[in-house]
């Protein structure tokens, strides 16, 4: 990542800031006069609550002291079964400089207002849309999938798969298809490039003519077709060596296939609703078309649209293969553009594979956008080293877009973009770096194979395959104050920060020193209305000498954490 470039645009955007407040002193007793034989008021108990120590083996060494031992210290008070607002005391002693910043989770579902009355700092005022666009453009490119595409892959394909009784039915006017044969190089093609069920909804300019230029076979025998649109092929566009390259990767033993095969299963296989969805021809496509033609990369990256694995006498716009399409102006516009398709390439052929396990395998299995997504954007993270040792799209676009913009209260569970700006593949991509680091791959081997279509009880059980004593929230909180911390590799306690893994079942997963990120940290806050379900938002109260102290309004519901880093 060209860490300097995206610095010098010296981002100023809105931040968030934790709910503080000073606690005011005790009112007055009574008046002084009255009758002789008025009975005193007596006192109220004192109802403020204490932080307690929330690491092991850190610099926290009691509620109320520090004693650096190169590890963060981390304190915190739970609030999240309480009834209603707490005063938390904050009283520690023995800090020599360190950055203290106070941290607000909230694990519940529903969004928790923060009072006005709680003096939150507030952004000066500009525009920060335009710094943002240096590095903005990458991020787009995964998220502008027409929803026509991911609610097909997550919802609607059961529209299109007829009950058992229907199926009799139509069983004697829909014919099964033939096997497609493997065509040789130099073969044309013509690709629809429609993102839509709905023939009236494609339009007239759908049709996209090819030619094959590299064709390679899986370990397993599977033939790997990559097909190139015929006027993006040539001088200063598509070369025969970037689509070699994508078929080696795809192909090659311990590439994308392998690793998709080892997480869950392949991506096409036998089925029983011949006529209604394709034969397994032994092949998979990848489709490289100008999805977006404005001369500009991203935008549309790359698709896997469901529908394709149809036949054209259930849904006519099908393309009657398993396929994947890839932008080719993304390729080749810019300089990393092999290293930033093969990751795309890993992130639908994810969708790919899902699809068809969760299709034809387990009917019963479906799993929420987030949640599908998350699966995918994890698996371009794992697969980085294999593919490039130089790139990995989470430290080169998702993590600084995260920490800048996202790092506001977004929700990883809400799947859209808001009026706030979260960016739902930013937040998933980091979360999962997170949860991968910190639970290797047999946890996303077991969320993938997941046997319920509960998103929640599916994540859980995953962390609990690896990690007995943990859950979905447990990790969120540690998530949240290792975003919040931004430390080196060295200083975070246990179950923090986004170490490597060596080798996790086989897969090198890159670690992460979060130090080099925290100039994209936003320089001031502002106050959001509320706490997001499944989020955080965080205030940096500065560089602390001797002792800390501070009287804090903690709502109902939340966790409340103090980090010294």
């Amino acid at each position: 990542m060209k860490n300097k470039q995206l610095a010098c645009k010296a981002i100023v955007i809105t931040g968030l800031a934790l709910a503080l407040a000073a606690c005011g002193g005790g009112g007055g007793g009574g008046g002084g006069g009255g009758g002789g034989n008025q009975t005193p008021t007596p006192p109220q108990p004192d109802s403020t609550k204490s932080v307690g120590v929330a690491c092991e083996g850190c610099s926290a060494q009691s509620p109320t002291q520090f004693t650096p031992t190169g590890k963060i210290g981390v304190w915190e008070f739970d609030a999240s079964a309480s009834q209603s607002t707490e005063t938390v005391s904050v009283d520690i002693d023995g800090f020599n400089g360190q950055q203290v910043t106070l941290l607000l989770t909230n694990t519940a579902d529903r969004e928790i207002g923060i009072p006005e009355s709680l003096g939150l700092l507030v952004r000066p005022a500009g525009d920060t849309a335009q710094s943002l666009q240096s590095y903005r453009a990458p991020i787009k490119a995964h998220n502008q999938t027409p929803s026509s595409i991911s609610e097909f892959n997550t919802r609607d394909w059961k529209k299109f798969i007829p009950t058992p009784d229907a199926l009799k039915t139509q069983r004697q006017t829909i014919q099964a298809l033939n096997t497609r044969p493997i065509p040789s190089l130099g073969s044309t093609k013509t690709w629809k490039d429609c993102r839509s069920v709905y023939a009236e909804l494609c339009g007239t300019d759908v049709d996209r003519n090819t030619t094959l230029m590299a064709q390679q076979a899986t370990t397993s025998g599977i033939t790997v077709n990559v097909w190139v649109q015929n006027d993006e092929i040539g001088p200063g566009k598509v070369s025969l060596q970037m689509a070699e390259n994508l078929a080696t990767a795809y192909a090659s033993q311990n590439g994308i296939y392998d690793a998709m095969v080892d997480f869950k299963g392949p991506p096409w296989g036998t089925h029983d609703q011949p006529g209604i969805l394709i034969p397994d021809s032994g092949m998979i496509d990848i489709v490289l078309l100008n999805l977006t033609p404005d001369n500009t990369p991203y935008g549309l990256v790359g698709y896997f649209f469901g529908a394709n694995n149809y036949s054209t006498q259930i849904l006519p716009t099908s393309n009657e293969a398993v396929a994947v399409f890839l932008d080719t102006e993304s390729l080749h516009l810019v300089s990393n553009g092999l290293s930033f398709i093969k990751s795309a390439l890993v992130h639908e052929a994810t969708h790919m594979r899902n699809f068809y396990q969760r299709v034809v395998v387990n009917q019963d299995t479906e799993f929420p956008l987030w949640l599908e997504e998350f699966t995918a954007l994890a698996a371009e993270d794992i697969l980085s080293d294999r593919l490039d040792p130089t790139f990995n799209t989470l430290t080169e676009y998702s993590l600084p877009y995260f920490i800048a913009l996202n790092n506001q209260s977004c929700n990883f569970k809400r799947f859209e973009f808001t009026p706030t700006m979260c960016d739902p593949y930013a937040t998933n991509a980091t979360l999962a770096g997170f949860l991968v680091r910190q639970l290797g791959v047999p946890f996303y081997k077991a969320l993938l194979n997941a046997s319920t279509g509960n998103a929640e009880t599916a994540m859980n059980a995953a962390i609990k395959s690896v990690a007995p004593a943990s859950d979905l929230n447990d990790q969120l909180i540690k998530f949240s104050r290792t975003m919040a911390a931004l430390a080196e590799p060295s200083s975070f306690p246990h179950g923090m920060g986004m170490p490597s893994l060596l080798s996790s079942d086989g897969y090198s997963v890159p670690g992460i020193d979060l130090s080099r990120f925290r100039e994209f940290v936003p320089p001031s806050n502002a106050r959001p209305p509320t706490i997001a379900p499944n989020s955080s938002v965080f205030y940096h109260a500065g560089e602390t000498q001797g002792k800390f102290a501070k009287k804090v309004q903690v709502p109902a519901g939340l966790r409340f954490s103090v980090i010294a880093h």
